[in-house]
């Protein structure tokens, strides 16, 4: 068999604030990391988005940070990376369960076999999955996480790397005037994506000039 899918954390479900660490001990690359927020509705009055309750996925190695995005910034990417949403289940409604699903996509597709992420090349791979219990939803309590991950199997692969995301800069925008930002040089640039969040307002409404 080239190609499986194994449950990284089982459906848990969460009533406060928790981060939870995966360890990414396995021995075979991984292609993609699938993340199922669950969202369960206390009312009918939608405080945000449902992925506003997923505050942080990141994938470190010790104190190196490999990948670090909100669940905002993540959905958009995989968004961006697929062309097109995941099927996703959204009933605000009260005591139903609004559903998100996102990727991790270390590849240029899925079963890529130039990039992947493989694990044996860290000392200590880690995922870590910050929850902010009601911050998306309807007042929502409880809510869940499962996570699995694409793995290469019989297929022996050598990938030369992985794709990656990171926030380079995040910052309270002011009435009028220009953002200077240096951009690091330690990566190559696939592209770069501005998030711009404000209730209520487009984003071009806020960004004159890029």
């Amino acid at each position: 068999m080239n190609y499986r899918l194994s449950t990284l954390l089982p459906k848990a479900d969460h009533s406060s604030d928790i981060t939870e660490v995966v360890d990414l001990d396995m021995a075979d690359p991984i292609s993609q990391i699938i993340i199922e927020l669950g969202v369960t509705n206390v009312g009918d009055v939608a405080l945000a988005h449902a992925i506003a309750s997923l505050a942080k996925i990141e994938i470190v190695d010790g104190s190196d940070v490999l990948f670090s995005l909100s669940g905002y910034e993540a959905e958009a990417v995989d968004i961006y990376h697929n062309g097109g949403i995941r099927s996703n289940w959204n009933p605000y409604l009260d005591t139903l369960t609004v559903q998100r699903f996102l990727g991790i996509n270390f590849g240029r597709h899925l079963w890529d076999p130039l990039l992947a992420f493989d694990p044996t090349k860290f000392r200590n791979p880690q995922l870590k999955l910050t929850l902010e219990i009601g911050a998306g939803g309807n007042s929502s309590t409880p809510n869940s996480l499962q996570v699995w991950a694409a793995l290469f199997d019989e297929k022996d692969i050598s990938p030369v790397g992985f794709l990656t995301h990171k926030e380079i800069k995040d910052y309270v925008m002011q009435a009028s005037g220009h953002e200077y930002t240096d951009l690091p040089t330690d990566y190559t640039y696939r592209k770069l994506l501005i998030r711009n969040l404000e209730a209520g307002t487009e984003p071009c409404v806020n960004i004159g000039t890029v």
